[in-house]
């Protein structure tokens, strides 16, 4: 289908950010998505404005990122809007008025209060589309809102969280006896001292170590670190532990998972996609983890990941152990497959860079 190019304005209203330096400070993982999307419908030779929370702007890659206080500006000249998680009604319906494409992106799960206005059947009509992460997303948001089947087919589709494999070019040495955690701390940090002691324990290597990246000070509160400070302290105390509190860019995370072989999850809370596991394959990193969230979805290899969605039942964190040293294992005897098995991952992921997620919006845009 031969369609011509559009205009696109994304908007969103959390995270302040600049699109030139995305690469060099850390972002949340909608602001990212949102930004790699925009991207790639610009590298697709369509016009895309990012407007958010930055009080400056400033061009990268055919895009122009304002001030969302500019959105009338921008508004008129658009064809397609792009909401991330924000409801504005008077938005919607002028949309709705002039016959432009508006879209909802939603990263959240059915729990979070931010997406519980998608049980008013009425305000999911006004849309083109909701825009979901994963399938697991769409089948909680119809089973916990109660959406009929027909809305669902009509209204929603996934298009996954989009990827710069670019961040994973070249080659850095691997340390076989590096592990890593990158996530936020209610994802499972209290379980890491534990984790790191009985693996040295279990398998007798005491050069094993476990580095830690973590912390609340993304979403602007880092005030709330302060509920985790036994935890830190805890951590810090442990000399196979190298714990960082302060959070890394894209660049810097990229270079940490190239250099790690194992990446620890023990999952707590059930991501809608998981970004750092489709991150942590692109840098040939293997990911460890539970069955809760959409991990299914975006773990190549399911024999990574423990069948259970609990683990402070103490016979799955027991199993959780046994699998990570399972694949140390595999890493000290059968580098061969371990590699295979690396390759595969980063072959995997490659669904999720942003151009082809850019393209599958596209079609959707276009049909």
């Amino acid at each position: 289908m031969i369609t011509s190019p559009k205009k696109f304005l994304f908007l969103d209203r959390g995270q302040e950010f600049q699109i030139d330096e995305y690469l060099h400070r850390p972002l949340g993982g909608s602001e990212t998505s949102l930004l790699m999307l925009a991207k790639g419908v610009a590298e697709l030779d369509n016009s895309a404005v990012i407007l958010n929370s930055s009080k400056q702007n400033s061009r990268s890659f055919n895009l122009l990122q304002d001030n969302i206080n500019l959105t009338n500006q921008f508004l008129d000249l658009a064809d397609i809007v792009i909401c991330n998680r924000f409801i504005d009604i008077d938005l919607i319906n002028y949309c709705n008025l002039n016959n432009k494409q508006i879209y909802y992106y939603s990263h959240d799960a059915y729990d979070q209060e931010i997406t519980h206005w998608l049980i008013d059947d009425n305000l999911i009509k006004k849309f083109d589309k909701i825009l979901l992460v994963s399938n697991w997303q769409l089948e909680t948001f119809k089973k916990y809102f109660n959406i009929d089947n027909d809305l669902i087919k009509k209204k929603f589709a996934v298009i996954h969280n989009p990827l710069d494999l670019s961040l994973f070019y070249g080659y850095v040495k691997r340390d076989l006896n590096k592990l890593i955690f990158a996530s936020i701390p209610y994802k499972g940090i209290e379980f890491l001292d534990d984790i790191i002691n009985d693996l040295i324990l279990k398998t007798k290597n005491e050069n094993l170590k476990l580095y830690v990246y973590s912390s609340m000070s993304l979403y602007n509160r880092k005030d709330q670190d302060n509920e985790y400070n036994n935890i830190f302290q805890k951590l810090s105390h442990n000399k196979n532990i190298i714990l960082n509190t302060s959070l890394l860019s894209p660049k810097q995370l990229a270079v940490e998972l190239m250099t790690s072989n194992l990446y620890i999850h023990p999952q707590t809370y059930h991501e809608t996609f998981g970004m750092v596991f489709t991150q942590a394959q692109a840098a040939g990193c293997i990911p460890l983890t539970l069955n809760i969230g959409a991990s299914k979805e975006v773990i190549y290899n399911k024999e990574n990941i423990l069948e259970y969605p609990n683990i402070f039942n103490t016979k799955v964190y027991n199993d959780f152990i046994e699998l990570i040293i399972n694949k140390l294992e595999q890493t000290k005897d059968d580098q061969d497959n371990l590699y295979k098995e690396r390759l595969k991952g980063q072959d995997f992921v490659k669904q999720f860079n942003y151009i082809n997620i850019a393209r599958n919006f596209l079609e959707i845009v276009n049909n």
